[in-house]
């Protein structure tokens, strides 16, 4: 083989590598956009994503800052799910501002999540300041309570 065939291969393996090095960048880009959702949740910033620690183990908890949903309606859409790398199951509940609860689910297994929710009230259209979304962990050992997290959101009913 002579200089001018080895040097076509080397670039040949060059071009290779970094064609397969951006396909696997892009990759990476759409599972993380796939992360934002459809169901009228806001989803922050991957970078702030909620970790809690719970007895020497990391939880992700997937923050958001609104949450959308149809006036004069029980049943929502709400997309929701517990990460498959968490070692705990999840409660959640949306608190009003008044403190009522909205809705509330209980044992989300890790790597399962809700697409739909019954609300305990209708609401009507408006803007709801300043709920709290409630997220309490749960050891898959025992069942005794670990750490959890309590997010402010707003609430938009249209």
């Amino acid at each position: 083989m002579n200089e001018e065939q080895r040097i076509k291969k080397v670039m040949i393996a060059i071009i290779v590598v970094l064609l397969t090095a951006i396909i696997c960048l892009g990759a990476t880009i759409l599972l993380d956009l796939k992360e934002t959702n459809k169901s009228g949740i806001l989803l922050e910033d991957f970078e702030d994503r909620v970790k809690i620690n719970a007895l020497n183990q990391s939880i992700s908890i997937h923050g958001f800052s609104e949450v959308h949903m149809k006036s004069g309606e029980l049943e929502q859409t709400f997309d929701f799910y517990n990460p498959k790398t968490n070692d705990c199951y999840m409660d959640i509940e949306l608190l009003l501002p008044d403190g009522k609860s909205l809705f509330e689910i209980k044992r989300i297994e890790p790597g399962y999540g809700i697409k739909e929710i019954q609300l305990k009230d209708v609401l009507e259209n408006g803007d709801y300041l300043n709920c709290q979304f409630l997220i309490k962990c749960y050891s898959m050992a025992d069942g005794s309570q670990l750490n959890g997290a309590a997010m402010n959101v707003n609430l938009y009913m249209r």
